[in-house]
């Protein structure tokens, strides 16, 4: 049995095909759009009836480190539905992506400078590729010593596909194969029970928005074992 039916961006099609559509009967028009916030996010288009409904899902309308932002342009609707994580906030002024980078190297250096480690919570679909990413250039650069980088299962298994998708997708770095850059370690549970976390070792791990068990709240919640 097929359990994956692939679509793609831009290109509209017929929601459900079967006895409504045999009968000459409406049926949904669906189109997925580019959402720029991990590898195949969408928003999703419906019309049904001359009436178009938008949700736009998790959107990042700017350029990460990997992928780039998304591509709204062309998104007409009569209902729009917005999902979005900053509310009403607004960035504070001189904010840049930049000057986060920068503010994020010297937070790792200052704790490796101390003999202590850095844990980093991140998802395992997105947020961990965009910030091997970020480690593979600073480490080209030599803004960041090269050393092993720690990270879960699930984790390297996004990591492979985001690999195995590099020029199939509308991204930076297309050449960056994060797997080859990098010396990723990826930790089992018996490791996490007796590894050190002292010598300024890089731990990037799912935080399972803070579910108990999950690796990054393990460590998080650890005695100093050094």
């Amino acid at each position: 049995m097929k359990r994956v039916q692939v679509f793609k961006y831009n290109r509209p099609f017929v929601g459900r095909v079967d006895s409504r559509t045999r009968a000459g009967l409406d049926t949904p028009i669906i189109e997925f759009f580019d959402a720029g916030h991990t590898l195949g996010a969408s928003g999703v288009a419906v019309e049904y009836r001359g009436v178009r409904f938008f949700y736009t899902g998790d959107v990042c309308f700017h350029d990460q480190t990997l992928l780039r932002g998304a591509l709204y342009d062309d998104v007409r609707a009569d209902i729009l539905l917005m999902e979005t994580t900053r509310g009403e906030k607004e960035l504070p002024d001189g904010f840049s992506r930049q000057s986060e980078i920068d503010r994020f190297i010297s937070a790792i250096q200052e704790a490796q400078k101390r003999g202590g480690s850095i844990l980093i919570p991140s998802f395992a679909l997105g947020r961990t590729q965009e910030i091997l990413a970020l480690f593979a250039l600073l480490m080209q650069q030599k803004r960041l010593k090269r050393q092993p980088i720690y990270i879960g299962g699930l984790g390297k298994v996004f990591t492979e596909i985001y690999d195995e998708q590099a020029h199939r997708t509308r991204r930076h770095h297309p050449d960056l194969q994060l797997q080859e850059a990098l010396q990723l370690e990826v930790l089992e549970l018996e490791q996490i029970k007796r590894i050190k976390l002292s010598g300024g070792k890089i731990f990037v791990l799912t935080a399972g928005m803070l579910v108990r068990k999950h690796a990054g709240v393990r460590f998080s919640t650890a005695d100093d074992r050094g």
